[in-house]
């Protein structure tokens, strides 16, 4: 079985990481697709896709996790058919895993086969939660893998976060 896992990994976190790492027991190949990959720079998006497919590698480096692929996926702000365009940008799959119902609904009304991500933590991992950290000059760095944490002191993502959400 393949599945694609979708999310913005903004950052790449620790809940990130056990979604992936249940899924990859359940699948041959894991598909991580990176959502909204053309958005950066932005309070919600502070990240860059290239940004976001490194911290994936770092935190998934030395796991011993199967095979997966990260793959972009372009918003093309058209909901209706933003399955199918995903669709045609991967490799086929049997299982599309996110924990937006959004993503989730867009991808069933496509006659694909879904399966809700299992909010690991939520109220401690959450993306929104770790860029507020960071914005308030709190500890967020335990929340992401210990890599991911080095690269994000390394590119300066903190300051680039309070930045974009301050003006």
């Amino acid at each position: 079985m393949r599945a694609l896992v979708i999310g913005r990994f903004q950052p790449f976190h620790n809940g990130h990481l056990a979604v992936v790492r249940e899924i990859a027991a359940e699948a041959d190949e894991v598909l991580i697709g990176v959502a909204a990959a053309a958005d950066s720079r932005t309070a919600k998006n502070p990240f860059k896709a290239g940004e976001r497919n490194e911290m994936i590698r770092l935190a998934l480096e030395g796991t011993g996790m199967g095979p997966y692929r990260i793959i972009d996926l372009p918003d093309i702000h058209n909901p209706p058919v933003w399955a199918k365009y995903v669709a045609n940008l991967v490799p086929e799959f049997d299982v599309v895993v996110a924990h937006s119902d959004d993503t989730l609904g867009l991808f069933e009304e496509a006659g694909y086969r879904v399966k809700k991500a299992e909010a690991y933590e939520r109220d401690t991992y959450s993306g929104t939660r770790i860029r507020h950290l960071m914005i308030e000059f709190q500890q967020w760095e335990t929340l992401v893998p210990p890599k991911v944490a080095e690269y994000l002191k390394g590119i300066d993502g903190p300051a680039r976060v309070r930045r974009l959400a301050l003006g």
